[in-house]
């Protein structure tokens, strides 16, 4: 072959490639427009759907550190549900039983030393 049509196949060849993509690009930007179309229609007509909060699953350690300083004891995390644990963290609860507990400690150790 010559060097002509060597050349005119290259480019015919690129430009049906080209071609091809080009409509694959207009296909996906065209149905991403209707999506986004819709969504945006049924939002406007139905109002936005309301976010839930998220239901935690674990404990974490910020939560860990924030209920520590709290007044809350590892047993005492331990024993919580995560769902606890966060309820407890967002409103700021003090441990109540933190003042009878310390004395409690404080009375046994004294009687260990009496006996």
């Amino acid at each position: 072959m010559s060097k002509l049509k060597l050349w005119c196949k290259r480019r015919y060849s690129d430009f049906v490639t080209r071609s091809r993509n080009a409509g694959i690009l207009l296909i996906y930007y065209t149905n991403l427009w209707r999506y986004n179309s819709q969504k945006a229609l049924e939002a406007f007509l139905h109002g936005q759907p309301q976010q839930q909060a998220p239901v935690p699953f674990m404990i974490t350690r910020k939560m860990r550190k924030s209920l520590a300083s709290l007044g809350y004891t590892e047993q005492d995390i331990d024993r919580m549900t995560p769902s606890e644990a966060s309820d407890k963290v967002s409103c700021g609860v003090q441990n109540s039983s933190q003042a009878s507990g310390t004395k409690q400690v404080k009375t046994e150790d004294q009687s260990r030393d009496v006996k």
